[in-house]
């Protein structure tokens, strides 16, 4: 049996804006655009047996849940 739980607050979330067409071939600078928060929850059941000589079977169950929330988006707060 395995179980992971995680809350993760990402508070640079990046983006590449766009740049008017007079910037010519320049890339634009990636900036920070806003914070999220991540939170979930990851399980794993196992199991293995022998079902008579040299029959070896397993079996394996898991499954997940997370949120992901936008908090802040350029400067305003949801």
């Amino acid at each position: 049996f395995s179980i992971d739980v995680y809350d993760r607050k990402t508070d640079n979330l990046l983006f590449p804006p766009a740049l008017p067409a007079t910037a010519g071939t320049a890339s634009a600078p990636f900036i920070n655009i806003g914070k999220m928060d991540n939170k979930g929850i990851e399980f794993s059941l196992g199991y293995s047996g022998n079902l008579g000589e040299g029959k070896l079977w397993n079996v394996t169950f898991n499954g997940s849940h997370y949120t992901n929330k936008i908090v802040q988006l350029d400067g305003s707060a949801s």
